[in-house]
């Protein structure tokens, strides 16, 4: 199976390429809707994003484009409280 094309931003410098405030992203939707627009237009097929419901956690985010790249072998969910 080829390799899912994902912007990490968990990298600082991907971040740092993107103009991304890392903090901007768990806010209101609005940022975080204009750089999944923006990865898709780079060709990506998800990111590596922070969470909004547990600070210093990350979040997987495929694209439906990406999909057919994704196999599941154990998965783990969680269920925080959404944040106050």
């Amino acid at each position: 199976m080829d390799e899912l094309a994902v912007l990490d931003l968990r990298d600082p410098s991907v971040a740092g390429r993107l103009g991304i405030v890392i903090d901007d992203l768990t806010g209101g939707r609005g940022a975080a809707q204009d750089l999944a627009a923006r990865a898709r237009g780079m060709g990506a097929e998800g990111m590596i994003v922070p969470s909004a419901a547990r600070h210093g956690h990350w979040n997987l985010v495929v694209f439906p484009a990406g999909l057919h790249r994704v196999a599941t072998g154990r998965s783990r969910a969680t269920h925080p409280k959404p944040p106050g």
